[in-house]
């Protein structure tokens, strides 16, 4: 316990310590009823979904925003905004299904 002695009255710091759970961000693929992490652009899977090129430029953007003043800025958002429409493009796409003929990966 933290409690103290101060002229005269006891002072205690119990709740001190706490820190109020801030919400969590919604993922931003449509549909998703999963939660992202503070400052990621969605989900996990979602995350992993988004080319290799869109999640490294997301996460360089985070470092580069958080470093400088805390907080997701303007950049972040503009590659965010990228991310979405790629994701969209790609969910619009017919899925194509591999055959016998044509399997999935090559051999």
């Amino acid at each position: 316990m933290t409690c103290r002695h101060a002229s005269g009255a006891i002072l205690c710091g119990r709740g001190a310590g706490r820190r109020r759970r801030r919400e969590l961000p919604e993922c931003r693929c449509p549909g998703c009823p999963r939660y992202a992490t503070q400052a990621s652009w969605g989900c996990r899977p979602h995350f992993f979904r988004l080319s290799p090129d869109l999640r490294s430029r997301l996460q360089l953007a985070e470092r580069a925003e958080l470093a400088a003043n805390g907080r997701l800025g303007p950049a972040w958002t503009a590659v965010a905004i990228e991310a979405d429409v790629w994701l969209a493009e790609q969910l619009a796409k017919p899925a194509v299904r591999p055959t016998w003929r044509e399997p999935e990966l090559p051999l």
